[in-house]
């Protein structure tokens, strides 16, 4: 049995990558042979009608492998971070309850499927005309479908297992068996659409059987483990399923995704083409498994070293995984849309032959359905960098907002404003927009410096995904100095998180500015009086350098800290700090000299005695700038060094 050395939590990022990705990207571009072999074989030795027929089928084909990959991402992502810590039997018993779940699920769909044929085919789309054939195809499918469940699920498991070679094997050898028997069925024994479909049912119960073989008998790590039957246990695989579930969403709702692309894709084409249409559109939908599973194969390539480091709290190397991983996707979807983009009639003609109505149409339209293929492996990174953190979420939104909502209104209303072509853009349109805001959801925590986002981290003991939260709801903002953040008197009830740059805070007394506290990069500023019961505030905080900071509304603040309890403590921690940071400087001013106080700032916080005039220095020691030139000049001639 072939396994590899895979160490998630100290081998060098981008060698560990290399060794997750190119097994798995084999096995996955290898795998969607068994969707494009169809087509390939379907279309030329069947015909346009079949290979529409397939189509239709396809979204039912996308939800059971979406279940799949649902409890595989779920169970994968739970098993990781317990893995880290070291729960084997945890892990153990994390994957026994996604595989017996799922396929009790995956059992029942396919009994409703097969008992409701006709009524599933005409709610998939199809047409009077195409009926008989996508019946045909579907009654060699459906029974099936546990299986492409089962493997969907193994391969994450075989690769958390720290096997990415194996799980390669069992997507390659089904693959080639299904090419085998695809020739074989359709074209010497002229089975048609039966031939297809047992093709790929064959072909998949294979890489099922080697699953099942890997996980019984040669798994290092993870292994099946035996079920307990009481009320307990009962009651701990709901609450674990569950929360695999709420993890997995997002994968099982990426392929709902793209299932609703074919499915809604479908009835516009048939709607504006007719049948040509759809067979036209089937060529993309076939082509597009590849770079689905090129993206997606980076997707779960950089998962468990995400959710390992992330368990053990590794953040850099969680963000150079993930920094890898945009850039992979960046270079593999700009590859795609150049290489269709240029061979479109070529792969066309595969399916179709070089002639014929549906013929024109693919060639005419595909090139612009490949302009969304940057877009969407971004898109798939960032929702997969997601599900790794457990911020489900995020990955949630972003796979509804373009998989099912986007896709739906742009389909319907494109093809009015820019006619057929705009059919064929609606998957560039909802693809740049959520990827766009996906990534502007993640800049907004990226854009500050380590380590000031340590050093907050630190300082409040707020985890790092509490922090994210903050950060994801908090507005960043600029300051040059002099800028006015708080004025007396204001209500503001804000909270300020700086980033960058030195503040103070100040009241007039006789006439005249008296500072009491400066504030520097990573520390927690606001009005105590409008934060906590929204009155004017007693002091100006005002930016003394340049500045940045991220600004949280007490609304918002409060919707955080009302979401969990870890928040609404990190809220108290912030707030007594705070007072406690004012009370010590107040007191400071009673209780010590003025040479204390320069000797403590100048040892504490030496930035302010760098950066700030010395005027506000020197009202904040409470003296006049003559005497903080004398302090100065008392401490530079005791001290060993010149401040």
């Amino acid at each position: 049995m072939m396994q590899d050395s895979i160490d998630f939590g100290t081998m060098n990022i981008p060698k560990l990558f290399r060794m997750m990705f190119i097994p798995t990207l084999l096995g996955m571009v290898l795998s969607a042979t068994i969707n494009i072999a169809d087509g390939i074989f379907v279309g030329r030795g069947v015909g346009s009608d079949a290979l529409a027929a397939v189509n239709i089928v396809a979204p039912f084909f996308m939800l059971a492998t979406g279940i799949g990959l649902m409890f595989g991402v779920g169970a994968s992502i739970v098993a990781s971070i317990h893995l880290s810590h070291q729960k084997v039997k945890v892990a153990n018993i994390n994957i026994t309850q996604a595989l017996s779940v799922s396929l009790c699920i995956m059992l029942s769909l396919s009994l409703l499927v097969m008992t409701f044929r006709a009524e599933v085919a005409l709610l998939l789309g199809s047409s009077e005309q195409l009926l008989p054939s996508v019946l045909e195809y579907m009654n060699w499918i459906a029974p099936f479908l546990a299986f492409y469940m089962l493997l969907n699920i193994g391969l994450l498991i075989i690769r958390l297992d720290g096997s990415p070679t194996y799980a390669m094997l069992c997507s390659a050898i089904p693959a080639l068996i299904n090419l085998t028997l695809d020739y074989i069925f359709v074209f010497p024994l002229h089975w048609g659409l039966m031939g297809a479909a047992l093709a790929s049912a064959i072909s998949v119960i294979v890489g099922s059987i080697m699953i099942v073989v890997y996980i019984v008998g040669f798994s290092k790590v993870l292994h099946l483990y035996s079920p307990k039957f009481s009320l307990k246990s009962i009651l701990l695989t709901i609450r674990n399923i569950g929360y695999m579930v709420k993890l997995g969403s997002s994968a099982f709702l990426t392929e709902a995704a793209i299932a609703c692309m074919m499915l809604v894709g479908n009835y516009i084409f048939m709607r504006y083409l007719g049948e040509d249409g759809v067979a036209a559109y089937s060529v993309a939908c076939y082509c597009f498994p590849i770079v689905f599973m090129v993206n997606n194969a980076i997707a779960q390539s950089t998962q468990p070293i995400i959710s390992y480091n992330y368990g053990i709290q590794q953040w850099k190397r969680v963000r150079q995984a993930f920094k890898l991983a945009l850039l992979c996707a960046v270079v593999c979807g700009g590859l795609a849309c150049v290489g269709t983009i240029l061979f479109c009639p070529e792969v066309s003609s595969l399916f179709l032959g070089n002639h014929g109505n549906a013929y024109e149409i693919a060639v005419s339209g595909i090139p612009y359905f490949s302009l969304g293929y940057v877009f969407f492996a971004l898109n798939i990174v960032c929702i997969g960098y997601y599900q790794s953190i457990e911020r489900f979420k995020p990955a949630t939104l972003f796979t509804i907002l373009r998989g099912i909502v986007i896709i739906t209104l742009s389909f319907m209303y494109l093809p009015v404003v820019c006619g057929i072509k705009g059919i064929w853009l609606a998957f560039v349109g909802i693809n740049y927009f959520c990827n766009h805001s996906g990534i502007l959801s993640i800049e907004t925590y990226k854009s500050m410096k380590e380590e000031v986002r340590q050093k907050v981290m630190e300082r409040f003991s707020i985890s790092e995904q509490a922090m994210r939260l903050l950060l994801e709801s908090a507005e960043m903002m600029s300051f040059v100095p002099k800028d006015i953040i708080v004025h007396e008197g204001e209500i503001n009830t804000n909270m300020y998180i700086l980033s960058k740059g030195i503040w103070r805070a100040y009241t007039f007394k006789d006439g005249t500015e008296d500072t009491f506290w400066f504030a520097v990069e990573s520390e927690i500023a606001l009005p105590v009086w409008g934060y906590t019961s929204g009155s004017p505030s007693l002091y100006t905080i005002e930016a003394v350098t340049e500045s940045e900071a991220y600004c949280l509304s007490k609304q918002k603040l409060e919707i955080l800290f009302q979401s969990s309890v870890q928040l609404a403590n990190i809220g108290r921690r912030i707030l007594e700090n705070f007072m406690l940071e004012i009370e010590t400087s107040w007191l400071s001013s009673y209780k010590r000299t003025a040479i204390e106080r320069y000797a403590i700032l100048l040892d504490k916080q030496p930035e302010i005695i760098q950066s700030v005039p010395l005027k506000y220095i020197a009202s904040y020691l409470g003296v006049t700038a003559q005497s903080l030139s004398r302090i100065r000049a008392k401490l530079a001639s005791s001290l060993t060094f010149i401040v």
